[in-house]
């Protein structure tokens, strides 16, 4: 019985619990519960945030991020390459 006592004696006695709270998760990859007790992985897809900003005269913009930079160029460097493909495809006709 010294034992125990011996092992309390470091922690006050206390009434009150610890308070619960509500933590927002940060997975991608949730689990989803099936009949049968069976476990299946989901993807979870999560939004961005838009952003925006006001001018003088108090009209509302949509900041544009990188990936819209780089959206822009892709599209160009696609429409090169198509027009590439197009123009290979007319001179292999006009060889044949």
């Amino acid at each position: 019985m010294t034992d125990a006592n011996d092992k309390n004696k470091g922690t006050p006695l206390t009434l009150s619990r610890p308070t619960l709270g509500l933590k927002k998760t940060v997975d991608v990859n949730r689990v989803h519960s099936v009949a049968g007790g069976r476990n299946k992985s989901v993807q979870v897809e999560v939004r961005k945030k838009r952003s925006f900003v006001t001018d003088a005269h108090g009209n509302i913009q949509g900041v544009r991020s990188d990936s819209a930079a780089t959206m822009d160029s892709e599209k160009a460097h696609r429409l090169k390459v198509l027009q590439a493909a197009i123009k290979a495809d007319e001179e292999a006709k006009a060889k044949a």
